[in-house]
């Protein structure tokens, strides 16, 4: 093992430190930065006073970053990374390196997704534009005390815009190059003195970059509209009821890999009769190449709906709240199995939709939430919360692959019911010192059916866990700037079964996947210096996994690979945070991160395609200890300027400038270390200039330009040359902003 090396991690939590409760992000007016407040640890705080590694980004400060989707937040948060699968449900967030790579559909991710206090129950729903938002709060390190028990390596907490006491109007209108438009409306007011409503709706059109030969048109691009509202009753000072509803439905044909490198000699699984020079015609692989030519359906349809209802009573020292909700989301997804223009499916399956697609599928999930809170109010030395939850989740996937290649054909779900009692309190037992401990008792049951509609078996099973997750800690203020703090955390990840197409009797026979477990360890600073106008946090952690979920080959099963408790990872590094303001016109945010997170014990991973035992592939497998995981580099660091330029008195506006660089270290997007797939450091530069409206900020024009010095990188790649014949193939997954773009952006605010 490597010593342990120490490193500096700048995130971006300074961007919300210019908003304000609210969110919204005004011009600096003032020489010192405004506070921020959070609900980080489900009760309301300042960002400065909370002893976890937060950071916490305004709606206003996410457009002058260039956020304008889901996957975007990486832009802000340097210890986040996404990678892209083939479709959305098999993508995956990754904090501090930690990410679920596993394709079964009941595998929860590590990275848990919140919305208006109500947690996602498939990652996918996650994946859309980030539309009439107060702000995003990413949670570092296991979140398994408050959140859940599904947040065993960080939580994403989004909070949407409240309804508002006086009548409001937003527009928010964008064209950029590369064909893409966007727009966004909310109207927000009073009906009456105890009742008060928001609705938002949005629409956006991105045509993609990839061209498509075979039939001339634009893919990886996508349409996606979206409403959502909310009612908000106050009958009394201390009663409170919000309903929330929302809709939104996404047409995607994505995400489909372009050939950056390939053998001129190859050919798709060494088939003569499918040349290079037919089913890939007109295709010049590199880094250049926008190309491909498929003969197929290429998708990724989606439909979000749900609603919730959270009632708040404030009684004279604690709120009591109920939240309750119901989610329904469906995924349906066609790929074109062999990426070239050849005809694999010459007969077409009678049970296929019209056309015969080879490669497709639909996903089901069905989500429903009851939580109960108590959260003190009061100014004494004791602060808790304190709580009971409720999940039944149902996933479902039906897939079918063939006829000729890769056959399979099957329909399986998986439930999970989860129950949930937590705590967590802080007692100031000396004046400036508290301690921090929590506790949730987590009993889930878990259950499947899996059906072989090529085979006609069946096979169902179920089971039961019982964890204990928490934490214990010290906060300490120096003063009212400076406050120190260190806590450990457990982490829990559930237990589930691996439902793929390589499911059988003897997978079936293994049983349930064993819970992954997290030991967690934080120390960190956070100041506020120089009269409020400079920010300084800093965290140092260093997180152990055990029973790792991931795939690995199984020599007793024929050396099939499947889902299992791989062994164990380490995570660990140091992370800062800042944000200075300049006189009253200049703000500054900077971060830089510093992360190992290294393979502690995986003994029979899978090898990368080519593979040979002096490159340590024996028997089909290869020992992972000490490698880097995928997708996790060790340095990120970002920086941002946003200024604003007083013009003459006479005109009614001013000038606003924004600037924003994002630098990372190498990576490899495969966890088997394969070269093929490793990518070099690279930073990308964006550039916003444009005119605000002086007196009540009614009105901006922005012009931006996105990939200012056209840095091309990858979102992803994959060795493909198992289906050239062992020959080199190289596969691509081509980001939004892989070439320089332009465009120019309205906003309209009464």
């Amino acid at each position: 093992m490597s010593k342990f090396r120490f490193g500096l991690a700048l995130t971006a939590s300074a961007m919300a430190l210019t908003c304000g409760a609210a969110g919204t992000q005004q011009a600096p007016a003032t020489d010192i930065l405004e506070e921020i407040v959070v609900t980080a640890q489900k009760r309301t705080e300042n960002l400065q006073d909370v002893p976890l590694a937060v950071t916490a980004i305004s709606g206003d400060a996410l457009a002058r970053a260039g956020v304008d989707s889901f996957s975007d937040l990486t832009k802000v948060v340097p210890s986040l990374t996404f990678t892209p699968g083939d479709q959305p449900a098999n993508s995956s967030i990754i904090l501090r390196g930690i990410g679920t790579f596993a394709f079964s559909i009941g595998v929860e991710p590590s990275v848990a997704v919140v919305i208006d206090d109500v947690p996602l129950a498939f990652q996918a729903q996650a994946f859309t534009d980030l539309i009439d938002l107060d702000r995003v709060e990413v949670l570092r390190g296991p979140q398994s005390t408050l959140f859940g028990k599904a947040a065993s390596a960080g939580l994403v907490n989004v909070t949407t815009s409240a309804p508002t006491d006086t009548f409001t109007a937003k527009a928010d209108l964008r064209i950029a190059t590369k064909d893409e438009q966007r727009a966004a409306f909310s109207v927000s007011g009073p009906i009456s003195e105890t009742l008060g409503f928001r609705l938002s709706a949005d629409a956006s059109h991105f045509g993609g970059l990839v061209t498509n030969l075979e039939t001339g048109e634009k893919i990886n691009g996508r349409k996606e509209k979206g409403v959502r509202g909310k009612l908000q009753w106050t009958p009394s000072e201390a009663l409170n009821v919000t309903f929330n509803a929302r809709y939104r439905k996404t047409d995607a044909d994505c995400c489909v890999g372009v050939l950056q490198k390939l053998d001129p000699t190859a050919n798709f699984y060494n088939l003569p009769g499918f040349p290079q020079s037919t089913v890939l015609a007109g295709i010049t692989p590199g880094k250049d190449n926008l190309n491909i030519r498929l003969d197929e359906e290429v998708k990724s349809n989606t439909k979000d709906r749900g609603g919730s209802v959270r009632v708040a009573y404030d009684f004279e020292d604690v709120t009591l709240m109920s939240i309750s909700s119901f989610t329904k989301f469906d995924l349906s997804d066609a790929q074109d199995l062999d990426g070239t223009a050849a005809n694999f499916n010459p007969v077409v399956n009678p049970g296929a939709p019209a056309g015969g697609r080879v490669n497709y599928g639909q996903f089901k999930a069905e989500s429903v939430t009851q939580e109960l809170r108590l959260v003190s109010t009061g100014d004494g030395p004791f602060s808790y919360v304190g709580g009971l939850f409720f999940a039944d989740t149902d996933l479902s996937r039906w897939y079918y692959r063939g006829p000729t290649i890769g056959r399979s054909n099957w329909d399986a779900t998986a439930g999970n019911t989860n129950y949930a009692a937590f705590a967590q309190g802080n007692w100031e037992f000396v004046e400036g010192t508290s301690l921090i401990t929590g506790l949730r008792l987590v009993h889930e049951i878990v259950d499947y059916k899996y059906a072989n509609l090529l085979t006609g078996a069946r096979f169902a099973g179920d089971a039961d866990d019982d964890a204990v997750t928490g934490k214990i800690g010290l906060e300490h203020h120096i003063n009212d700037d400076v406050m120190l703090f260190g806590f450990y955390a457990r982490g829990y990840k559930g237990q589930t079964f691996d439902l793929t197409s390589s499911f059988n009797a003897a997978i079936a026979a293994r049983g349930a996947i064993k819970p992954e477990t997290s030991d967690d360890f934080e120390a960190g600073v956070r100041s506020t210096l120089l009269d409020r106008r400079l920010i300084l946090n800093a965290t140092l952690f260093h997180t152990d996994y055990n029973n790792f979920q991931a795939q690995e080959s199984e020599p007793t099963l024929a050396g099939a690979f499947i889902l299992s408790n791989v062994g164990s990872v380490r995570t660990r590094g140091v992370e800062l945070e800042t944000t200075a303001r300049i006189g009253s016109d200049l703000d500054l945010t900077g971060g830089v991160s510093y992360i190992e997170a290294e393979v502690k014990d995986y003994a029979r991973a899978q090898c990368y395609p080519g593979q040979n035992a002096a490159q340590g592939c024996v028997g089909g497998v290869q020992n992972l200890a000490g490698e880097q995981l995928n997708n996790a580099p060790r340095w990120r660091f970002n920086l941002r300027g946003d200024y604003n330029i007083d013009l003459p008195d006479n005109l009614p506006v001013d000038a606003i400038i924004s600037a924003s660089y994002n630098w990372q270290s190498k990576v490899n997007f495969s966890l088997s270390q394969d070269p093929l797939t490793q990518q070099g450091a690279y930073g990308i530069a964006n550039l916003q200039v444009g005119l605000r409206e002086t007196e009540d900020d009614l009105y901006r024009v922005t012009f931006f330009a996105n990939n200012l010095f056209d840095r091309q990188y990858a979102a992803g790649l994959a060795n493909s040359q198992n289906y050239y014949g062992g020959r080199l193939a190289v596969n691509r997954q081509t980001p939004r902003d892989y070439e320089r773009y332009y465009g120019v952006r309205l906003q309209l605010n009464y």
